[in-house]
């Protein structure tokens, strides 16, 4: 299994992740075609206990990256629209007049943590995203510094993939459905 750190720059709070590269592995190839990364991570106005970034800040996305399916066009690997706290997703929100929400002037290509309850991918849009991967170590100070987010504005964040190859985490435990579990991971330290 391959792991990421999550580097909140300004915070100085980094975070390990295991990508489930078993379950969607079109995704993680997509993520990991453009990592190292350095670009802005914002708070979500609308859909609960979020953060976001734009994966393709300028420029063309890889080739990886579009193959990802993603809405409206494809369904997502491994589809939620309820991600739990420490979960990683996603997703592409395409430009207004490709469909889009009023106000986007072009393609974003969402990468997003869930660090609390009740969050949700808008309600009113069947819209749901590919949840990638899970926090493994670091999730509580992680969550701390996304939630900072709400008064602090933007943050510089850092995404780079570790180097090796683990076996998968104790903390990551078969699903109760897919993206979801019963036990263990972020949510036994929430």
């Amino acid at each position: 299994m391959k792991r990421i750190r999550i580097t909140l720059k300004r915070q100085k709070i980094s975070a390990v992740a295991e990508l489930f590269e078993d379950v969607t592995p079109k995704t993680c190839k997509g993520i990991l075609s453009v990592l190292p990364i350095e670009t802005t991570l914002r708070h979500s106005q609308f859909i609960g206990h979020f953060v976001w970034c734009n994966l393709v800040p300028s420029g063309e996305p890889t080739k990886e990256l579009k193959d990802v399916p993603c809405m409206p066009t494809h369904f997502p690997e491994n589809y939620s629209k309820y991600p739990l706290p420490g979960e990683l997703a996603y997703g592409i929100g395409v430009p207004a007049w490709e469909g889009g929400e009023r106000g986007s002037s072009s393609t974003i290509y969402d990468f997003l943590i869930c660090y609390g309850p009740d969050s949700h991918f808008r309600m009113d849009l069947p819209i749901g995203m590919a949840i990638f991967g899970v926090v493994i170590e670091g999730f509580k100070d992680l969550a701390t510094g996304l939630q900072n987010l709400t008064k602090l504005g933007e943050e510089p964040i850092r995404i780079e993939l570790l180097k090796g190859d683990f076996p998968p985490s104790e903390e990551r435990l078969i699903p109760a459905r897919w993206g979801h579990y019963a036990k263990g991971g972020a949510l036994s330290k929430a």
